[in-house]
């Protein structure tokens, strides 16, 4: 199976190792090549190439940043993959991002000051002086209180983060078109992420249900239409291999993406083992892809390798 992983996290955003430790376990399982793709932002990745060339690791510098597409009233998350993570006009819209999820946390922090929960920001911080909190943040810092048992507790009470006050504050994210153009700027792959995860108003999750279950046909419809639109927008690619995909749901989107001429990428979105403990990295791989779709493993490689030479132009 290919050593890769394109989709990973550090505490820079919202995950719990720092890039160096990151880069050190994808070392310890044998990973050729890692990708880290923290939350808009890319504050880790010088750290992460050293660490690279310190275990025998090749680095890729990536970001993920939360968009939109406002005609079809949907979210998504959209990878960059091989970025020059110095390029000016995108560290500018990183710190501007970061300074709308700031104002996001004081008004989430301010809700449970009203239900009775007092957090502080520093409660929030993984190390000092941390600069992305995330709402895995908050979670960690709830449990830590004694309000939930785990981080997926708070996620799913509706006395925490499930609560209806909590649910309607969003942060400010950037047009699909815009992180596609800065993804580009900065001489990167624009890859959209699980793509299973796209929102809308009204959707119902295609997660848990089988592939011929009526919902996740829907969603499928929907998602199709949604990605044409983004392709239209110069989407390089898709992340087919995803930890959460069924053998069915991967298939299709190989497919898809070999149709709509996508990049075909591999990410596990690993945060950590305490985060996710169904997730690991290079987990985007279960073991029967190299026998049934070893045309697609070969593509995620070459995308791979292809995002490893943007890094080196």
């Amino acid at each position: 199976m290919k050593k890769i992983d394109l989709h990973t996290h550090s505490w820079y955003s919202d995950g719990n190792l720092s890039p160096c430790a990151l880069v050190e376990e994808a070392s310890r399982k044998g990973l050729e090549i890692v990708a880290l793709t923290d939350h808009d932002g890319t504050f880790g990745i010088d750290e992460a190439l050293a660490a690279g060339e310190r275990f025998g690791v090749q680095v890729i510098g990536g970001v993920e940043f939360s968009s939109y597409l406002e005609t079809l009233d949907c979210t998504m998350h959209i990878l960059g993959l091989g970025i020059d993570h110095r390029q000016k006009h995108m560290r500018e819209r990183i710190l501007w991002m970061r300074e709308k999820r700031k104002e996001r946390n004081d008004r989430m922090l301010d809700i449970f000051r009203q239900m009775g929960i007092s957090l502080t920001k520093e409660e929030l911080q993984v190390y000092p002086g941390q600069e992305y909190i995330g709402k895995p943040n908050i979670a960690r810092a709830l449990v830590k209180r004694g309000y939930a048992a785990s981080v997926a507790q708070v996620f799913r009470s509706e006395r925490l983060l499930a609560s209806p006050q909590l649910k309607i504050v969003r942060r400010d994210r950037v047009t699909a078109a815009e992180a596609i153009d800065l993804i580009h700027g900065a001489g990167g792959m624009a890859v959209l992420a699980h793509p299973y995860k796209v929102f809308w108003e009204g959707r119902i999750s295609p997660a848990g249900r089988q592939f011929d279950d009526p919902a996740h046909l829907a969603y499928r419809e929907k998602m199709t239409v949604i990605l044409d639109k983004l392709v239209a927008l110069g989407l390089d690619g898709m992340e087919c291999f995803y930890s959460s995909h069924g053998r069915e749901e991967t298939e299709y989107l190989c497919r898809l993406a070999q149709q709509r001429g996508l990049r075909i990428t591999a990410g596990s979105d690993y945060h950590g083992s305490e985060m996710r403990e169904d997730v690991r990295l290079a987990g985007c791989f279960q073991g029967w892809e190299e026998e049934q779709l070893p045309w697609a493993v070969e593509e995620a490689a070459k995308a791979a390798a292809d995002a490893l030479l943007n890094m080196r132009r």
